[in-house]
């Protein structure tokens, strides 16, 4: 039926506010700037259908080392099962090999069966990533905030890490305005972060060590953080799933929480100790009032920054941040908080926290937050450890029950709960909230 019928089209600078459509309706986060980076440097294959609607696109983006990247591979959901997501990629493979360049592309862990059918071998896959309890140096606060004329810097270290020359791409991230990205002394680490259509975006990074990549992150959250500091427009903002609490909604919530505690102490039942049950216990009675503290210290929250929501390449090159569904608006240092406390394991923890807390502090005063110190901030940090306990214990509540998503909320748990001990948590919260 003429109504079915598909036009091959390429995409041009003209066509990036319906491929940035065509991405939205799929829930991505690429921006007009990625769309363009594509279709300036690259080949964007698209179909358009008898109505003149963009309803598919695969694009090829050449990379140095005889490489290139294979990427917005999008089906509209009224036209999927039609064979053109594999059209798509054909296509992009063919416009690579053309010019001498081998095809690479990431892949889920159903999409890469396809793709191994295709010809495609495991190299550059994501990784999702969990700590091992190895021996790490401290971590270097000597880092550097860069910008395009450092873009050589940057080439180097990246080349150095993945082996493959992405000058274009580092470039076109750095000209985006918003974009933030640092540097370590010694030239061997960095990282980026930069505004996404839906939620901000961390990556490229390269580091050489787990203890450096947690001061790069750092750099990162606050990079989120700074440019929305009490910024007003979060005060009620529809988009979050846990927006600035008013005495109602903590009180709510604070129910909710303790009702989750105890499913969760049922759940894992032994595996969890009684000192950290206890921890538990006590959390949900001041759940509420900590909730309500700071009110005038906010900002825009991921809710959920931990290492199961990285995904990394192998070589550890580039980073991205995924599951948004805990978007919140809060005290900043709950993101930091949670990272740490979750992430490392509480010796390393214990011995590096307070750098990390001072590198995302000097971090967030280079984006213009003011009367802010980093006695305050380490306070926060010490609240924002809550926020752990928070979201795990929703979780195992509410959330269908897996062999390894336990044994991830155990750790969690142990480690959170093992901080908020000893940092004095629940002490300072009686102590600000004026509690018996």
């Amino acid at each position: 039926m003429d109504a079915d019928r598909l036009t091959p089209h390429t995409l041009a600078a003209a066509d990036i506010a319906d491929a940035l459509a065509l991405s939205d309706a799929a829930g991505w986060n690429q921006t007009a700037e990625d769309w363009a980076l594509f279709i300036h440097h690259g080949h964007v294959f698209g179909r358009r259908s008898a109505r003149g609607e963009l309803v598919a696109t695969g694009a090829a983006l050449p990379y140095g080392e005889g490489q290139g990247w294979i990427s917005m591979v999008l089906v509209a959901q009224a036209f999927r099962h039609r064979g053109l997501a594999s059209e798509l990629l054909h296509d992009s493979m063919a416009w690579l090999r053309a010019r001498g360049l081998t095809p690479v592309l990431d892949a889920t862990p159903a999409g890469a069966q396809v793709y191994q059918r295709l010809g495609f071998m495991p190299g550059m896959a994501f990784e999702r990533w969990e700590h091992a309890q190895v021996s790490v140096p401290a971590p270097r606060a000597d880092l550097r905030r860069v910008g395009l004329p450092d873009l050589d810097d940057l080439v180097a270290a990246d080349t150095r890490a993945s082996r493959v020359g992405r000058r274009v791409l580092l470039q076109s991230l750095l000209q985006r305005p918003g974009t933030q990205a640092w540097i370590s002394a010694d030239g061997q680490g960095f990282v980026i972060a930069r505004a996404g259509r839906r939620a901000a975006q961390v990556g490229p990074l390269v580091a050489a060590d787990e203890a450096a990549a947690a001061t790069l992150l750092q750099q990162a959250l606050a990079g989120l953080h700074g440019p929305r500091w009490c910024d007003p427009m979060w005060r009620d903002f529809a988009g979050a799933a846990m927006g600035k609490p008013d005495p109602d909604s903590a009180n709510g919530l604070g129910s909710i929480f303790a009702m989750a505690v105890g499913l969760t102490k049922d759940k894992l039942g032994q595996r969890l100790s009684a000192e950290d049950a206890a921890t538990l216990d006590a959390v949900a009675e001041v759940m509420a009032p900590w909730l309500l503290l700071e009110p005038d210290r906010y900002s825009i929250l991921h809710g959920d920054f931990r290492l199961d929501n990285l995904l990394f390449d192998p070589d550890r090159t580039r980073i991205s941040v995924v599951d948004w569904q805990t978007l919140a608006v809060g005290l900043p240092a709950r993101d930091l908080a949670y990272f740490v406390a979750s992430g490392l394991d509480p010796q390393l923890r214990a011995e590096i926290e307070r750098d990390l807390v001072g590198s995302y502090h000097r971090e967030l005063l280079t984006h213009g937050v003011e009367d802010y110190d980093e006695d305050t901030c380490w306070r926060d940090y010490r609240l924002g450890l809550l926020q752990v306990p928070l979201i795990t214990a929703l979780a195992v509540a509410f959330v269908t029950s897996t062999e390894r998503g336990d044994d991830v909320m155990v750790a969690m748990i142990q480690r959170s709960c093992r901080a908020i001990r000893e940092l004095g948590s629940l002490e300072l919260i009686a102590e600000l909230s004026a509690l018996p």
